[in-house]
Protein backbone atom coordinates (compact mmCIF):
# COMPACT_ATOMS: atom_id res chain seq x y z
CA UNK A 1 0.00 0.00 0.00
CA UNK A 2 2.82 2.40 0.85
CA UNK A 3 4.52 1.68 -2.49
CA UNK A 4 1.26 2.33 -4.36
CA UNK A 5 0.82 5.68 -2.57
CA UNK A 6 4.44 6.63 -3.34
CA UNK A 7 4.05 5.81 -7.06
CA UNK A 8 0.84 7.86 -7.30
CA UNK A 9 2.48 10.84 -5.57
CA UNK A 10 5.56 10.58 -7.79
CA UNK A 11 3.43 10.53 -10.94
CA UNK A 12 1.44 13.56 -9.75
CA UNK A 13 4.64 15.46 -9.02
CA UNK A 14 6.02 14.56 -12.43
CA UNK A 15 2.84 15.71 -14.16
CA UNK A 16 2.90 19.05 -12.31
CA UNK A 17 6.56 19.67 -13.11
CA UNK A 18 6.08 18.85 -16.80
CA UNK A 19 3.04 21.13 -16.98
CA UNK A 20 4.95 24.02 -15.39
CA UNK A 21 7.83 23.66 -17.88
CA UNK A 22 5.41 23.50 -20.81
CA UNK A 23 3.84 26.84 -19.82
CA UNK A 24 7.15 28.57 -19.04
CA UNK A 25 8.30 31.25 -21.48
CA UNK A 26 11.18 30.19 -23.66
CA UNK A 27 14.59 31.52 -22.62
CA UNK A 28 15.75 31.26 -26.25
CA UNK A 29 14.94 34.26 -28.47
CA UNK A 30 12.76 33.28 -31.47
CA UNK A 31 15.44 34.26 -33.98
CA UNK A 32 18.19 32.19 -32.24
CA UNK A 33 17.30 29.02 -34.16
CA UNK A 34 17.45 30.81 -37.50
CA UNK A 35 20.79 32.42 -36.58
CA UNK A 36 22.22 29.05 -35.53
CA UNK A 37 21.06 27.36 -38.75
CA UNK A 38 22.69 30.17 -40.75
CA UNK A 39 26.01 29.36 -39.08
CA UNK A 40 25.71 25.74 -40.23
CA UNK A 41 24.49 26.51 -43.73
CA UNK A 42 26.80 25.24 -46.47
CA UNK A 43 26.22 24.91 -50.20
CA UNK A 44 24.85 21.44 -50.90
CA UNK A 45 27.04 19.07 -52.92
CA UNK A 46 26.57 15.63 -54.42
CA UNK A 47 27.91 12.91 -52.09
CA UNK A 48 29.98 11.23 -54.85
CA UNK A 49 30.57 8.08 -52.77
CA UNK A 50 33.63 5.96 -53.52
CA UNK A 51 34.22 2.45 -52.15
CA UNK A 52 37.36 0.31 -52.25
CA UNK A 53 37.14 -3.23 -50.93
CA UNK A 54 39.53 -4.06 -48.10
CA UNK A 55 40.41 -7.42 -46.54
CA UNK A 56 37.53 -8.92 -44.56
CA UNK A 57 37.48 -8.58 -40.78
CA UNK A 58 36.03 -11.46 -38.77
CA UNK A 59 34.00 -12.61 -41.75
CA UNK A 60 32.57 -9.13 -42.42
CA UNK A 61 33.06 -7.34 -45.73
CA UNK A 62 35.02 -4.12 -45.22
CA UNK A 63 35.26 -1.14 -47.59
CA UNK A 64 37.18 2.11 -47.42
CA UNK A 65 34.78 4.91 -48.31
CA UNK A 66 34.88 8.58 -49.19
CA UNK A 67 31.97 11.00 -49.50
CA UNK A 68 31.82 14.72 -50.27
CA UNK A 69 30.57 16.83 -47.38
CA UNK A 70 31.06 20.22 -49.02
CA UNK A 71 32.94 21.68 -51.97
CA UNK A 72 36.56 20.54 -51.74
CA UNK A 73 36.01 18.43 -48.62
CA UNK A 74 36.00 14.61 -48.77
CA UNK A 75 35.19 12.58 -45.66
CA UNK A 76 37.06 9.27 -45.35
CA UNK A 77 35.72 6.33 -43.44
CA UNK A 78 35.06 2.65 -43.59
CA UNK A 79 31.97 0.57 -44.15
CA UNK A 80 31.54 -2.83 -42.53
CA UNK A 81 28.74 -5.14 -43.74
CA UNK A 82 27.18 -7.96 -41.74
CA UNK A 83 27.09 -11.54 -43.01
CA UNK A 84 24.44 -11.52 -45.77
CA UNK A 85 23.70 -15.22 -45.18
CA UNK A 86 22.82 -14.52 -41.55
CA UNK A 87 21.09 -11.12 -41.96
CA UNK A 88 18.80 -10.76 -44.98
CA UNK A 89 17.35 -7.65 -46.60
CA UNK A 90 17.77 -4.03 -45.65
CA UNK A 91 19.76 -3.39 -42.48
CA UNK A 92 19.88 -0.46 -40.03
CA UNK A 93 23.09 1.58 -39.98
CA UNK A 94 25.21 2.78 -37.07
CA UNK A 95 27.64 5.65 -37.70
CA UNK A 96 30.46 5.98 -35.17
CA UNK A 97 32.48 9.17 -34.74
CA UNK A 98 35.54 9.41 -32.51
CA UNK A 99 36.21 12.11 -29.95
CA UNK A 100 38.78 14.89 -30.02
CA UNK A 101 42.23 13.54 -30.83
CA UNK A 102 40.93 10.22 -32.15
CA UNK A 103 40.29 8.70 -35.54
CA UNK A 104 38.00 6.16 -37.17
CA UNK A 105 40.71 3.54 -36.61
CA UNK A 106 40.89 3.92 -32.80
CA UNK A 107 40.31 0.69 -30.92
CA UNK A 108 37.12 1.81 -29.19
CA UNK A 109 35.50 2.95 -32.46
CA UNK A 110 36.49 -0.29 -34.19
CA UNK A 111 35.04 -2.25 -31.26
CA UNK A 112 31.72 -0.34 -31.35
CA UNK A 113 31.32 -0.80 -35.10
CA UNK A 114 32.34 -4.47 -35.02
CA UNK A 115 29.87 -5.27 -32.22
CA UNK A 116 27.09 -3.50 -34.11
CA UNK A 117 27.85 -5.40 -37.31
CA UNK A 118 27.94 -8.66 -35.38
CA UNK A 119 24.39 -7.82 -34.26
CA UNK A 120 23.26 -7.26 -37.86
CA UNK A 121 23.79 -3.52 -38.32
CA UNK A 122 25.75 -1.95 -41.16
CA UNK A 123 28.69 -0.19 -39.53
CA UNK A 124 30.25 3.08 -40.64
CA UNK A 125 33.09 5.00 -38.99
CA UNK A 126 34.32 8.35 -40.29
CA UNK A 127 37.17 10.71 -39.52
CA UNK A 128 36.13 14.08 -38.14
CA UNK A 129 37.57 17.28 -39.59
CA UNK A 130 41.24 17.74 -38.63
CA UNK A 131 41.52 14.07 -37.57
CA UNK A 132 42.82 10.83 -39.07
CA UNK A 133 43.00 10.88 -42.87
CA UNK A 134 41.57 14.40 -42.97
CA UNK A 135 44.84 15.87 -41.68
CA UNK A 136 47.56 17.02 -44.04
CA UNK A 137 50.81 15.40 -42.91
CA UNK A 138 52.26 17.14 -39.87
CA UNK A 139 49.57 19.84 -39.50
CA UNK A 140 46.82 18.13 -37.51
CA UNK A 141 47.04 19.69 -34.07
CA UNK A 142 47.96 23.18 -35.32
CA UNK A 143 45.15 23.22 -37.90
CA UNK A 144 42.65 21.96 -35.34
CA UNK A 145 43.70 24.57 -32.76
CA UNK A 146 43.50 27.34 -35.37
CA UNK A 147 39.99 26.25 -36.38
CA UNK A 148 38.85 26.24 -32.75
CA UNK A 149 40.28 29.77 -32.28
CA UNK A 150 38.49 30.99 -35.44
CA UNK A 151 35.21 29.50 -34.26
CA UNK A 152 35.62 31.12 -30.84
CA UNK A 153 36.28 34.54 -32.39
CA UNK A 154 33.21 34.46 -34.62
Amino acid sequence: MKLHRFVVLALCALQLSVASFADAPSAVPPDARAAFLTLLDRPRVMLKPELIELPAIGGFHKYHLWISSEAGERVPGYLLLPDAAKFHGRRPVIIALHGTGGSKDNGQIVQIVTRAVDAGFIGVAIDGRFHGERVPAGSGEKAYDAAIARAFES
